[in-house]
């Protein structure tokens, strides 16, 4: 008898091993099975995002089995719909991190069985996206999926169950995003910490010689929500006051409301090169050739780049942005670090990446154009 408490009782609380991820992993499963219009319902949405991600495949729901911890030579995912010539595996995580190459342990198993498969992932929070699945999603997708089907469907004799774990999700912090989040309150003494532990990282390597070109004096900027070096053009009048044109920063923006760029902290920290110019050339920079090739000639450094930098050019964006700071090098911070667990090698690996992208810059023809015509 496929009955919910017995299915619940299978997890017991053990050390290193989250009872909530199992808690609701049975939870959800048990509801695919015997829902199976909710069943068919997710599996149908799960393969029009695959197809947008060009992993789809032909979709036959007419005979879906559900499991859980399915037995892949001693490793277990979470959860499995067996299709008729497809698999579909899911890893479920709420607060840990992916162990070390867990979707790559379960690939393994399905390429040496031969098996047809796609591999979802599903988190608490985009950050602990990671390890490349076929599809990646936040367990408020989830609820906002059921929450499509409940609206869509006529009530049965489930749906008072189905609203149940919609509510779990929520009450558990898994729900619609809150203003006061639940990520933020689990991890608020952490980020704190990582605040402290930035500065003195920034602090270490404030003297070292960075490739910058000519002209240009160097401070720690700690303030308006960043943590880094800035570099800036030494007046040519003797002032002694560094301006920005252009300015370099190089290192993390930990608060991205001023720089408009909260939509791409979403997904977690990143470390960050962006140039900045004075406010007299807001409304000029943008259509100068300088500009425009230094643009283009940075997309093609970061195209060969080795490291997965992301470039940003604010002034091609439709949404509001913020002008002093017209172009970013995004490289995510998680990345940075992975493997790491000694302050000298994040030293070492935040100077390597900082040193790339210093020199990408500077290595653009068009940036030395753009430093004559800014001293115009």
């Amino acid at each position: 008898m496929d009955s919910l408490f017995t299915s619940l009782r299978k997890y017991r609380p053990r050390e290193k091993n989250d009872p909530l991820e199992n808690f609701v992993t049975e939870a959800f499963a048990w509801l695919l099975r015997k829902d199976s219009e909710l069943g068919q319902y997710f599996i149908g949405r799960i393969s029009e995002r695959l197809t947008s991600k060009g992993k789809g495949f032909t979709l036959r729901t007419d005979e879906v089995t559900w499991s859980t911890q399915e037995n892949y030579d001693r490793v277990y995912p979470d959860m499995e719909a067996r299709l008729s010539g497809m698999t579909l595996v899911f890893e479920h995580k709420i607060h840990a991190p992916l162990h070390d190459n867990q979707l790559q342990s379960y690939r393994s198993f399905h390429e040496r069985m031969g098996n047809k498969y796609r591999l979802i992932l599903i988190t608490g929070h985009h950050s602990q996206h990671a390890q490349d699945p076929d599809l990646a999603l936040c367990w408020y997708d989830i609820y906002q999926l059921i929450e499509s089907y409940i609206e869509t469907k006529q009530s049965n004799g489930l749906t008072w169950i189905v609203k149940d774990f919609l509510q779990l999700l929520k009450t558990e912090g898994l729900g619609p995003l809150a203003p006061i989040s639940h990520i933020g309150i689990w991890h608020y003494q952490e980020a704190i910490e990582l605040r402290s532990q930035l500065e003195s990282l920034i602090g270490r390597v404030s003297q070292y010689p960075w490739p910058m070109n000519t002209g240009y004096s160097s401070e720690v900027k700690n303030k308006e929500g960043v943590i880094g070096i800035q570099f800036g053009r030494i007046s040519s009048t003797g002032s002694g006051k560094a301006a920005w044109k252009p300015g370099v920063f190089i290192g993390f923006v930990l608060d991205g409301s001023d720089h408009k760029i909260r939509k791409r902290q979403i997904g977690g920290l990143n470390m960050c090169l962006n140039m900045s110019i004075s406010e007299k050339f807001h409304d000029q920079y943008a259509t100068w050739p300088e500009y425009k090739q230094l643009v283009e000639e940075l997309a093609v450094e970061v195209s060969e780049s080795k490291q997965d930098w992301t470039l940003y050019n604010h002034r091609e964006e439709t949404s509001p942005f913020n002008a002093w700071h017209p172009l970013y090098l995004e490289y995510p911070v998680l990345d940075l670090f992975k493997g790491t667990s000694e302050s000298k090698e994040q030293e070492e690996r935040f100077i390597s990446m900082a040193e790339e992208a210093l020199k990408m810059l500077a290595s653009c023809p068009a940036f030395a154009r753009l430093e004559k015509k800014l001293s115009e």
